[in-house]
């Protein structure tokens, strides 16, 4: 498939409404009809023609297991899911499908008669009042993504990151869209130069005890700067388990923050996983077994080492070994919350060291 998969149109006044109810029940977070009645949604699969401009808007709420609408090609594969849950304001858009051959809409029954919440029209191509260019059809695309578009200051916001430009967008679109459907990241993404990432939505965390290969995995990556591995705070039970996290991060020399839980306790091994990560600041690393090193990251906080002593699952004595900055705040009897670090290691068996 080439092209857009949706170019950003806009158009004021009321459309050809669209809907065509076909039951009760929803799209999941894979792109799978759920026919449920009693489930508060109605659903419609209808063909797409691409001399039309649709508008489809949705009010906001947040349904975990739902998407607000799916793509399908002409094979009937699915091509992109857009979670009901993101973004966390009303979707309301204007598409161009192409290379779209049908889409899926999920509707909240007792809003469907209501065109404030619901609507789902279309307009004929001749009347787009906005000209359309390459650049706006990629924002729409990096948009369904999970990017935010910022029209006042002319960047992208996406996981805390506010000054993305247009072409490192570009770069994270290609390189990472599709970590939604990896199992194994060895060495996939080492020495690449993104930002931060898309993908990671909650379909992904929904499969309970799925392992991950990271062994290698953003090796050398020294334009990362934020890292996405779950959608939003997530509890435990649905976070990431790694496999081998060693090397992962080694040299990601900018990386300052991993949104998500790293589950370990069925790791077998984290060697160099996060040496030469210089601005290393937040990180939730949960079941430790074994030995770890920050000994490159000064500016590793306090409550990324609370949570991995409080959350640590080794049966032996393991050693923490981190940077000299960090060593002198642990023991500094003045920084109290730095210092109780000490005692609490002891009760799990851990010791604090520097290199």
């Amino acid at each position: 498939m080439s092209g857009l998969l949706g170019k950003l149109a806009y158009r004021d006044g009321v459309g050809t409404d669209e809907k065509n109810i076909q039951g009760d029940g929803y799209f999941n977070l894979n792109g799978i009809l759920v026919q449920a009645s009693g489930s508060g949604f109605v659903y419609q699969k209808s063909e797409v023609d691409p001399s039309k401009i649709y508008h489809i808007k949705q009010s906001n709420g947040i349904y975990s297991s739902v998407s607000i609408l799916v793509l399908f090609d002409e094979n009937d594969e699915i091509i992109q899911i857009i979670p009901y849950d993101y973004p966390t304001v009303d979707f309301d858009k204007y598409f161009i499908f192409k290379g779209v051959k049908s889409i899926g809409v999920s509707f909240i029954k007792s809003q469907i008669d209501n065109p404030k919440f619901v609507r789902f029209e279309s307009f004929d191509i001749q009347d787009l009042t906005t000209v359309l260019n390459t650049k706006q059809g990629n924002r729409a695309l990096y948009v369904a993504a999970g990017a935010v578009y910022n029209e006042q200051t002319g960047f992208y916001e996406l996981n805390g990151l506010t000054d993305i430009t247009e072409e490192q967008m570009k770069t994270i679109y290609l390189q990472t869209h599709v970590m939604d459907k990896l199992q194994s990241f060895r060495g996939v993404f080492a020495g690449t130069k993104f930002r931060t990432n898309l993908g990671f939505n909650r379909s992904l965390m929904q499969t309970n005890g799925r392992q991950f290969q990271f062994y290698d995995s953003f090796r050398e990556n020294r334009s990362l700067e934020v890292l996405r591995i779950s959608y939003g705070d997530i509890d435990v039970s649905r976070s990431m388990i790694v496999e081998h996290l060693g090397y992962a991060f080694y040299s990601c020399v900018k990386l300052r923050k991993i949104i998500g839980i790293i589950r370990l306790d069925k790791s077998i091994g984290v060697t160099s996983a996060f040496d030469h990560c210089l601005e290393l600041q937040d990180v939730k690393l949960y079941g430790l077994l074994t030995n770890i090193s920050f000994a490159y990251s000064p500016l590793i906080s306090l409550e990324s080492l609370q949570y991995l002593i409080t959350n640590a699952a080794n049966t032996s004595p393991i050693t923490v070994t981190v940077h000299a900055d960090v060593y002198a705040k642990i023991q500094d009897e003045t920084q109290t919350e730095w210092h109780a670090l000490i005692a609490s290691a002891q009760e799990k068996n851990i010791t604090f060291a520097t290199a």
